[in-house]
């Protein structure tokens, strides 16, 4: 045996030494960088650095040797991770290190290919997995073996061990004690339980707190980021890009923005009062989270950017901008907003990462790891949040801090020092408030970030918790909305609304909310309706149909006009050219009536280019009646003079009023607040109308607690009415303000956001690996409509069948906004899509091609994605 090697020397793999040697210097930059450090005072780096250079020290055998270097085959001869992890237990035990930080490097190493374990703690996964299994002891000292038949194989593992501590370890030392069996039980000391109350011998679970979470975290994301990298050639200017944006930019284009009306003026005003709280905020070592609140329209996304900017700017910290919203729908709007700023870069740029669920590709259900063979420069890159500013989800930040799978947790060694900028964090559910704010301490205190909160209606997410100490970028936000300019809307409340808890003894019937919305645009023109549920929405525009039909009032879908424009061979048509075909359709400012229906369950770019045409047809005098689901309720730039909201939080009230005579067009624009009735099941082409539903789609969404009761309560309080009917017309100020306040005192005072503990200071592995911010799980869809569509996806096929992983992920990112997430009912096992539609290569997104028959059943122009 000439050599022993990591991978495979064909492909360009390293030798052991070489990989070994290069991980832990990686992994150990990565740590230096954090200054992170273990609750017992060990600068993390002295974890990682052992951790790297011993991880793939299993790898050292005669059999594993032959599947690196043999192309054909399929299945390693064992598993090199457990050997990996005991030996560097012992080599950090050896340097002396206490049982706690040993711990940390055994985990690191245990699991640098693995998920988190469904184990309720980590020491109880050690004890189950490795202490208490005969068979992974007896794997391991296999390996051992193994390592020791061969000279050149024992060498290297001899030299692994010398260079990990100083010569403090020598191979012949761990290969003893593993056929021995002295260092399980060592190990099996270091994580008993003490038999005696008050006496300390060994650590136990409730000596481990969300600090040595946070250890953890440091400890392992830095060696996987290390070794994938390494592994696949990347430098480090790949994974962190140096070249840092210039806040000069964000200050230009804010100062370029003409100051012709009252509302200009106060966005100015605005931004000039933040900036220097937001100085102030960044060298106050007191404040922990800035909060900014102000109305809608008045340029929170310029603002936000700026302080973020300053901030960074007056701590002298070179860490990225992330920029975290609630939805997929106003990520793709606010990353155009951000590539609009900084006209030196866009999406491509290394500089600025746009990263949601979506562009993760090649994943599997039960982990979205990314292998050494499927790896790229691209994705890594992306997955890694290297850039200097990036546009996200709240699910890809948080559940990167609450228990990440392995392929997650690789962009946390890049967040250290982060500026992270929460968009409209109402969005969060107050049912995991107490989680978000623990990950949110993880990232203040172990990653050293700042965190910003801003939206108009500002939950007391962080106020409500004694670790935090907010600072306000705009103190006196109720000057800002009650100016004049401000006063866009009035609130109106139906007679459906609930009179007290949460339900109404008259919901309104579908009928005769189609007939309202008619009987709207007859003098407004433009009306929309947000309503809860998907059902719930597609009935209501359905409904509009029929009415408009009994009426003698020619309706068109503008859905159905788009796709009848990819089907004419326009693939993806523009504004104009469904401009031009609303022309053609007949539909005249004097006779007819135009619809739109919107969900999540229609492609992304459909949804914007649809919305980009309601923009447009407000500057003419054709009706419209638009339909959607709370995917416009917040960001969405598009302007009603008429909105109607199906009950809800005031918080979503409040955020469907930002679309309500947005830019000040008239006057007052009116929103109007009424409680739907129970909507049948239209989405799933194989079932019949869903008569058994009896829950108005309000609870179907807002029960958890009692949010529509809490809603109820404090506008009766607000309004000093004896019932929300009774509240006649409302200003602005009174909701937007007095109602969002008082809801969210409610909330507080029943204990929203309080816990005596959670599965971040628990350390709890199996509650981490279970969390998901979205609760539901999913399928993703490529929806085809055209053929350079049909064309690209078979591309891909071609690319992966090929083994050109990069190439097929490439032009798979390049049809993201083509496809759909449809959610899988918590009573099915998966969803009936899976078993009618295709995968796309070794991936688990669907494809859903209109061409073919037997596809095309599960979708539907007005409704999307069914099923």
């Amino acid at each position: 045996m000439q050599s022993v090697f990591a991978h495979d020397p064909a492909d360009g793999g390293d030798t052991l030494l070489d990989h070994g040697g290069a991980v832990g210097l990686r992994a150990t930059i990565f740590a230096d960088e954090t200054g992170a450090e273990t609750p017992d005072g060990t600068p993390l780096s002295r974890i990682t650095d052992p951790a790297g250079i011993l991880h793939d020290i299993g790898k050292a055998t005669d059999p594993f040797q032959s599947y690196v270097t043999d192309e054909d085959a399929t299945v390693s001869p064992h598993d090199h991770a457990p050997i990996g992890a005991v030996a560097t237990f012992a080599a950090l035990s050896a340097r002396g290190l206490s049982d706690r930080d040993a711990v940390l490097g055994f985990l690191a190493v245990a699991l640098h290919h693995s998920d988190f374990p469904k184990r309720e703690s980590p020491l109880h996964y050690i004890d189950k997995t490795y202490i208490g299994n005969e068979d992974k002891r007896e794997s391991i000292r296999s390996v051992a073996e193994k390592i020791d038949k061969h000279d050149e194989t024992r060498r290297v593992a001899d030299e692994l061990c010398r260079r990990a501590i100083d010569g403090e370890l020598r191979w012949q030392q761990l290969s003893s004690v593993i056929s021995s069996g002295e260092v399980f039980d060592e190990i099996k000391e270091a994580i008993r339980k003490s038999p005696v109350p008050g006496v300390e011998a060994g650590i136990d679970d409730e000596q481990l707190s969300e600090r040595h979470y946070a250890a953890f975290l440091h400890a392992w994301t830095s060696l996987v980021l290390a070794d994938k990298t390494v592994t696949a050639t990347l430098d480090r200017e790949t994974i962190a890009t140096a070249r840092r944006l210039r806040r000069k930019t964000v200050k230009e284009t804010i100062e370029d923005k003409d100051e012709t009306s009252s509302l200009d003026a106060l966005r100015n005003e605005a931004h000039d009062m933040a900036i220097p709280n937001a100085d102030r905020f960044a060298t106050d070592k007191s404040s922990s989270v800035a909060t900014l609140r102000l109305p809608t329209g008045l340029g929170k996304t310029l603002t936000g950017l700026d302080a973020a900017f300053a901030i960074r700017e007056e701590r002298d910290t070179t860490g990225p901008v992330v920029y975290a919203l609630p939805y997929t729908s106003i990520v793709e709007q606010t990353a155009d907003e951000v590539d609009g700023i900084f006209t030196e870069c866009d999406s491509t740029d290394p500089a600025f990462t746009v990263h949601q669920y979506l562009s993760e590709t090649i994943t599997e259900r039960e982990s979205d790891e990314i292998t050494v063979e499927e790896a790229s420069a691209a994705s890594l890159a992306a997955e890694t949040w290297g850039a200097d500013i990036i546009v996200t989800t709240f699910v890809q930040l948080f559940e990167s801090l609450i228990g990440p799978t392995n392929s997650r947790g690789l962009k946390l060694p890049n967040l250290s020092e982060a500026t992270v900028i929460l968009d409209e964090p109402q969005a969060l559910p107050e049912t995991d408030w107490s989680l978000i704010q623990d990950a949110t301490a993880v990232l203040r205190d172990d990653w050293d970030a700042s965190v910003i909160s801003m939206t108009a209606t500002q939950p007391q997410l962080f106020e409500s918790d004694d670790r935090f100490n907010t600072t306000a970028l705009v103190p006196d936000a109720e000057r800002f909305f009650t100016a004049p300019s401000v006063q866009r809307v009035r609130y109106t409340f139906h007679e459906s609304v609930p009179e007290s808890g949460s339900q109404s003894e008259t919901p309104l019937s579908y009928e005769r909310a189609a007939a309202t919305l008619i009987e709207d645009t007859a003098s407004n023109r433009s009306a929309m309706a947000i309503c809860n549920t998907k059902s719930s929405s597609r009935q209501l525009i359905e409904s509009v149909h029929e009415e408009a039909e009994s009426r003698n009032i020619s309706c068109r879908s503008l859905n159905e006009l788009y796709d009848s424009l990819a089907v004419d061979g326009e693939a993806n048509p523009t504004p104009t050219q469904l401009l031009t075909r609303v022309q053609q359709s007949g539909v005249t400012e004097d006779n007819g009536l135009l619809t739109l229906h919107l969900t999540s369950r229609h492609r992304p770019i459909d949804r914007r280019r649809l919305l980009e045409v309601v923009g447009s047809l407000g500057a003419t005098d054709l009706r419209v009646v638009f339909a959607a689901t709370q995917i416009v309720e917040a960001g969405a730039d598009i302007s009603f003079q008429r909105v109607y909201r199906d009950y809800a939080p005031i918080p979503n009230i409040v955020q469907a009023a930002g679309r309500c005579n947005r830019e000040s067009e008239s006057d007052r624009g009116t929103v109007t607040v009424w409680q739907l009735l129970t909507a049948s099941d239209l989405t799933d082409p194989t079932e019949d109308d869903d008569a058994g539903a009896t829950t108005l789609p309000s609870e179907q969404v807002y029960s958890d607690l009692d949010q529509l009761e809490a809603t109820t309560r404090a506008l009766t309080e607000t309004g000093d009415a004896e019932s929300v009917v009774g509240l006649g017309n409302v200003a602005s100020n009174r909701i937007n303000l007095d109602a969002v306040d008082e809801y969210y005192d409610t909330l507080i005072d029943r204990g929203v956001g309080e816990s005596d503990s959670s599965p971040i200071s628990d350390f709890d592995f199996a509650e981490l690996k279970e969390y998901s911010l979205i609760d539901d799980e999913s399928v993703d869809v490529l929806v085809l409509k055209t053929e350079d569509e049909r064309e690209a996806a078979s591309e891909i096929r071609q690319d992966f069948a090929d083994g050109e992983y990069d190439e097929a992920r490439s032009r798979l990112g390049e049809l993201t906004d083509r496809r759909v997430s449809v959610r899988v009912q918590p009573d099915q096992d998966e969803h009936p899509i899976e078993a009618s539609l295709d995968t796309l290569g070794p991936t688990q997104v669907f494809v859903l091609d209109l061409s073919d028959e037997e596809d095309a059943r599960w979708y539907g122009e007005i409704a999307g994605v069914m099923g």
